[in-house]
């Protein structure tokens, strides 16, 4: 059966690959023109600044080079005198979170800087660089490059494409469109890891959130996290709190990783309460004023963290969400994990088999991952097959883990997003038993002559 889906797999993605994605080549040569510029300007801004002339290229003199990571950590933390986030890794040393806490100009344009050097390298002229003589690229989707049994993209990686930070997100995906009489949308599996996942653990609660729509557990969450009331809570916090506290708890990260990048997307992603207040500002009355340092203790280990941080506020939210909310689920982990030790090997829903050296949050989350995305992938090859019998003009142009970028040729669109629902939510549970939790899909199309960056809620008629 494992065997069988890749194969179809195989030959559904090819097709996808040859359809590709239409780029809006002027936009896109005039974004990297504007981009480029942009990044002048700002090296410009930091060349003058004065820690920049007066320390910078006094340290350094002739060897002095902007784009030094580790020249920049020299000068904040050593000539400067600020201190290094204590809640870096090795890794993440002279990275941007090791500056988190500085209050200084020459940072928040240098980091600024940093990211648009890395958009216009990996995504804009990685773009350029694959568009064929149609103005489209056709990337690769493989299937047996990743352990988990999951695809991945190359030539570009278009599963990769940036949406954290919102202006760099607008100017890369405003590269993809759509032609004349056709509208580029997305169809998205709602929360298929989620339900996946309650088909293996059956946390009452988790199902009980899947199965009741007045029940929303990123909603839930993104109100303890951040201390609101529900009303305050919008799409953009919700999505916050979905990404970075709840599904990398689910995939084993802890309290501090998620207060690291939850306490960061409130400045990345602009955060606001839907009464406009700036979310720093709400933690700020709510006695949260920083995100805090971690202290190891000497003689235990533990990692201490002071009352009154975000660290220590999102470290109480950890211990309820599994202690109290996830019971059920997190005494699965500690099962499955005790069995793959016993014998050496997991086996997923669709019947791949993962064996060898394994972590324990791999063990526990590839299981979840690769059935989530063969959902997709089954899906995909279904109403791939359907288009082409019907002889229909809409075409799928990419996947991207949980969700289908379509083409739709637009006096087809709703014939075609009733046929995926009913095959994305109905066949296949026909097919496979053990989906013992209701599937959702969700529709966004952007408007005609619009990108994929436009693209707005559509609903399934």
């Amino acid at each position: 059966m494992s065997i069988d889906l890749f194969h179809k797999g195989a030959i559904a993605l090819s097709q996808v690959e040859a359809n590709g994605l239409m780029v809006d080549k002027s936009y896109l040569e005039k974004a990297i023109i504007r981009v480029t510029k942009k990044i002048k300007r700002l090296e410009e801004e930091l060349l003058d600044h004065k820690i920049y002339k007066k320390v910078w290229k006094k340290k350094f003199r002739n060897k002095a080079k902007l784009g030094s990571r580790s020249q920049l950590g020299t000068i904040f933390f050593d000539e400067l005198g600020y201190e290094r986030n204590k809640i870096t890794t090795a890794k993440e040393k002279n990275g941007e979170r090791a500056f988190e806490g500085i209050d200084e100009s020459f940072l928040t344009t240098y980091f600024d800087c940093e990211r648009l050097k890395k958009a216009l390298s990996t995504n804009l002229k990685g773009i350029q660089r694959e568009i064929s003589l149609v103005d489209r690229i056709h990337p690769m989707f493989d299937l047996n490059m990743a352990s988990t049994y999951r695809s991945s993209s190359q030539r570009p990686n278009i599963q990769n494409q940036p949406i954290r930070n919102l202006d760099i997100s607008k100017i890369v995906r405003k590269c993809i469109i759509a032609p004349p009489g056709y509208r580029i949308g997305e169809l998205d599996y709602g929360g298929i890891e989620v339900c996946v996942s309650a088909c293996y653990h059956k946390d009452p609660t988790m199902v009980k959130y899947i199965e009741d729509p007045a029940n929303d557990m990123h909603r839930d969450l993104a109100m303890q996290c951040y201390m609101l009331k529900k009303k305050e809570v919008g799409k953009l916090i919700r999505y916050t709190a979905k990404n970075m506290f709840v599904f990398p708890q689910f995939y084993g990260s802890y309290f501090v990783d998620c207060a690291k990048n939850m306490w960061e997307a409130t400045t990345l992603l602009k955060l606001e309460t839907e009464s406009c207040v700036l979310l720093k500002n709400h933690l700020k009355s709510k006695g949260i004023k920083r995100l805090g340092d971690i202290n190891p203790d000497p003689n235990t280990g533990r990692i201490i963290t002071k009352t009154g941080t975000f660290l220590d506020h999102i470290r109480e939210v950890e211990k309820d969400f599994w202690e109290r909310r996830f019971r059920v689920y997190a005494q699965w982990k500690k099962d499955w994990w005790d069995q793959y030790l016993e014998r050496g090997w997991i086996r997923l829903k669709t019947g791949f088999v993962c064996q060898g050296m394994l972590d324990r949050k791999q063990c526990c989350n590839w299981p979840i991952q690769g059935s989530a995305f063969h959902c997709l992938l089954w899906s995909m090859i279904q109403l791939q097959d359907w288009l082409n019998k019907k002889g229909m003009k809409t075409k799928i142009i990419a996947e991207i883990h949980d969700s289908m970028v379509i083409e739709f040729y637009i006096p087809e669109i709703d014939r075609v997003l009733r046929k995926a629902k009913q095959i994305m939510t109905e066949k296949i549970r026909e097919h496979w038993k053990w989906i013992s939790i209701p599937l959702t899909v969700e529709a966004e199309i952007a408007p005609e002559e619009k990108s994929w960056y436009e693209k707005e809620s559509y609903e399934i008629k």
